[in-house]
């Protein structure tokens, strides 16, 4: 009876042992499903990248006029008047529940947008084949080409900085900055401005535009390379400063009338932004079509804003007229999938760029 006894108890022991370690198994299984739920809950969420369905507009602080930095501290210019035009729609058809801006440079600026950091790029961005493989644009919103700017005059302080070769300014990560070689020849031809005797050509990069005012004051480059807007833009800017402080060097620049490369621009969307691509582009086809309604806002009265006095050329008019696409049908009608729209958490939309 005791060995019987002292055996039951024995199995009686392994039992309960047993029964604990199902017990632990257990435990730690539910321990490991519900990590695995809250990875997958969080992946979610950092997949849409939206920041809780606020649309974010990638924008840049040295690109007058099309984006940049006032004093502001506002974000100006002619791309990101479009966006917010752009995100308004987006915002009012309930794609989207807010926006909000985010400064990306030339050297981020496609990883931002490829990556989902954010959702449009708003800028002086130029459209290229080998940009289309990581990011869809928009219909195009300009035309420009790269042009040069120089010193007329060169002060003779500046003598020890000369050389025997001429040193072309480039912003780096940009379509000039790969072609600068190629227009350095052509300038060479051109002979807009007298060239050292040697005719070498050397290349200085820089991070931002503003930069090369500097360095052309300084004598460290003698002209710079970037599309011929902005560096009318850049010109404004060294007049104005001269304008402020009339004792301090003055600066004499020329640009050059001729454009040395074609430069479609357009506006960057993150393509998996929920149907920003289309509203982009409806926005554009109405601003497009200013002949029909010229009460309306159209086109010309947001390039007035930040191109005031200018004339635009035909072959600008041109282009928004051959890009005036037909709405069709009605999204939700004949097949067509509706818009995805945000769930803002009981929030209603609103346009609030913060």
């Amino acid at each position: 009876m005791k060995a019987g006894k002292g055996k039951q108890a024995v199995i009686t022991r392994m039992s309960v042992g047993e029964r604990t370690s199902w017990h632990e198994r257990h435990v730690a299984r539910g321990l490991l499903f519900g990590l695995l739920l809250v990875v997958q809950v969080l992946s979610a969420l950092a997949d849409d990248g939206s920041d809780d369905g606020i649309l974010v507009m990638g924008v840049r602080a040295d690109a007058a006029p099309f984006s940049a930095l006032d004093r502001n501290q506002r974000y100006t210019g002619y791309s990101v008047s479009l966006c917010q035009m752009i995100a308004q729609r987006a915002i009012s058809m309930g794609v989207f529940c807010g926006a909000r801006y985010e400064q990306v440079d030339t050297a981020n600026r496609f990883a931002k947008l490829g990556d989902g950091s954010i959702d449009m790029l708003c800028g002086a961005t130029t459209v290229t084949l080998a940009r289309q493989r990581i990011a869809d644009f928009s219909l195009f919103t300009f035309l420009s080409g790269a042009s040069l700017m120089y010193r007329v005059n060169v002060e003779s302080e500046d003598d020890d900085v000369q050389n025997d070769e001429f040193v072309i300014g480039v912003l780096q990560h940009t379509t000039t900055d790969i072609e600068v070689r190629r227009i350095a020849g052509e300038f060479q031809l051109r002979s807009e401005m007298p060239l050292p005797a040697s005719n070498r050509f050397a290349v200085s990069y820089t991070k931002q535009h503003g930069e090369a005012l500097d360095l052309l004051r300084s004598g460290e480059i003698d002209a710079y390379l970037a599309d011929r807007e902005i560096l009318l833009a850049l010109k404004q800017k060294a007049a104005a400063t001269e304008r402020d402080n009339p004792g301090g060097q003055r600066l004499d620049l020329k640009v050059s009338e001729h454009y040395y490369t074609f430069e479609p621009y357009a506006i960057g969307i993150n393509r998996d932004s929920r149907g920003l691509l289309y509203i982009a582009n409806l926005v554009l086809t109405e601003l497009f079509d200013w002949e029909s309604n010229r009460s309306r806002r159209n086109i010309f009265n947001v390039l007035a804003q930040s191109f005031p006095n200018k004339r635009f050329s035909k072959a600008l008019q041109s282009m928004f007229r051959l890009q005036r696409i037909p709405v069709g049908d009605v999204l939700g009608e004949s097949g067509f999938p509706p818009l995805e729209r945000r769930d803002c958490g009981g929030r209603p939309a609103h346009f609030n760029i913060r």
